[in-house]
C-alpha cells in the first residue's frame, strides 16, 4: 500500500477538522441555548406566580370593595326577589307577564353610548325601558319585572357597581321581582330536570305564538315545549327590533294563542310589558332552548350563537 505522505494526509482531513470544529462550536451554542431556555422557563414561571398572586391581590381588593354595594344591594332585593322557581310558579299560577332585565337592557336603560350588537340604543330606547318599569309598578298583579341573579364575580360586581346607584331610586317602590335568570344556563344548571318540569308546566296544553327576529335560531327545543298543544311563529326584525314594537303590540293584543313567548331582545322586554296593559299573558324567554342545549346538550353557550341562521 502506497503510504500518504504526511503533508497529503493533513489536505484529506484538514475539511473533517473544520466541519469537526463547527459542530463543536454549534453544540456549544446550543448548550447555551438551553441554559437560557431554561432560564427563561424559570423566569416565566415565576412570572405567572407572581401574575397569579397579583391577580388575588386584586380580586380580593375588588371583592372587598363592591362588598357594601352589594350587600346592600342583596338586603334591598332579599325580600322582593323570587327564587328562580318561584319565579316560575308565581309567573304561571297568577298568569303573569314577564319583562326581563338583564346586564343589557339595564346598560342600554342608563347608559346612551351602550349598543349590543343587535340593537343600537336612542333615547327613545331609553324612555320604553323605563316604561316597563313603571307599568310594573302601576300593575302588579299583571306583570313581574326581572331582575339577575346577584352575582358577585368580576363581571356582575362591575355591572352593579356602575349601575346600581341609579337604578336602586327607580324601582324603590316594587315590591316583588323576577328573577331574570330563568333563562339562562344557571337555571338548568342548578334545577335539573325541575327546571325543565317547572317551565313545561306553564305552556302544558295551551295554543302558543312564538315572537322572534326573521331569520332567527330560535327553536321549540322538543323537550321543553313537546307538550304545547300548538304553536307558531309571529317574525320581527332579526336586528333594531325596537322600531317594531308598536306594530308588533298590535299584531299580538287580540292574538287567539293562550301565550306568546318572546325571544327578541329588549324588544322581547317591551313587548311583554306592553301587552299586559291589554291583558294578553306574554312571556320574555330570551335564550331558554339555547340555554337548555348547552347544559344538557354540551351546546355553545347562548351569546355564542349567531342571532341568525347562516347559510
Amino acid at each position: 500500500m502506497t503510504d500518504v505522505p504526511s503533508s497529503g494526509l493533513e489536505l484529506i482531513l484538514a475539511p473533517f477538522a473544520s466541519i469537526a470544529a463547527s459542530l463543536a462550536e454549534q453544540n456549544k451554542m446550543i448548550a447555551r441555548q438551553n441554559e437560557l431556555l431554561t432560564e427563561q422557563t424559570a423566569l416565566l414561571k415565576k412570572m405567572h406566580w407572581e401574575a397569579n398572586k397579583s391577580r388575588v391581590i386584586q380580586e380580593t381588593i375588588r371583592a372587598t370593595h363592591a362588598a357594601p354595594l352589594l350587600d346592600s344591594m342583596q338586603a334591598f332585593l332579599a325580600d322582593r326577589q323570587l327564587s328562580l322557581l318561584g319565579t316560575i310558579d308565581e309567573i304561571r299560577d297568577k298568569r303573569l307577564n314577564l319583562a326581563r332585565l338583564g346586564d343589557g337592557e339595564l346598560r342600554l336603560m342608563l347608559r346612551l353610548d351602550f349598543n349590543i350588537k343587535f340593537q343600537r340604543n336612542s333615547p327613545a330606547l331609553q324612555q320604553a325601558l323605563k316604561r316597563s318599569i313603571d307599568i310594573a309598578r302601576d300593575n302588579p298583579d299583571k306583570l313581574l319585572i326581572g331582575l339577575p341573579q346577584t352575582y358577585r364575580d368580576l363581571f356582575w360586581g362591575g355591572i352593579y357597581g356602575e349601575l346600581w346607584g341609579q337604578f336602586q331610586p327607580m324601582v324603590e317602590d316594587i315590591r316583588c321581582f323576577a328573577n331574570s335568570h330563568i333563562s339562562r344556563p344557571i337555571m338548568f344548571g342548578v334545577h335539573g330536570q325541575d327546571a325543565v318540569d317547572a317551565w313545561r308546566t306553564i305552556w302544558d296544553g295551551l295554543d302558543v305564538a312564538v315572537v322572534t327576529g326573521k331569520g332567527s335560531r330560535f327553536d321549540l327545543t322538543p323537550e321543553l315545549f313537546d307538550n304545547v298543544k300548538s304553536s307558531r311563529f309571529e317574525y320581527s326584525m332579526p336586528e333594531g327590533a325596537f322600531v317594531d314594537v308598536p306594530r308588533m303590540v298590535e299584531v299580538l293584543k287580540d292574538d287567539p294563542s293562550d301565550l306568546v313567548l318572546l325571544s327578541l331582545g329588549p324588544a322581547g322586554t317591551l313587548i311583554a310589558a306592553e301587552l299586559a296593559l291589554y291583558g294578553k299573558w306574554a312571556l320574555d324567554i330570551g335564550h331558554l332552548s339555547n340555554s337548555y342545549e348547552y347544559e344538557f346538550k354540551s351546546g355553545r353557550f347562548p351569546e355564542a350563537v349567531p342571532h341568525v341562521r347562516t347559510a
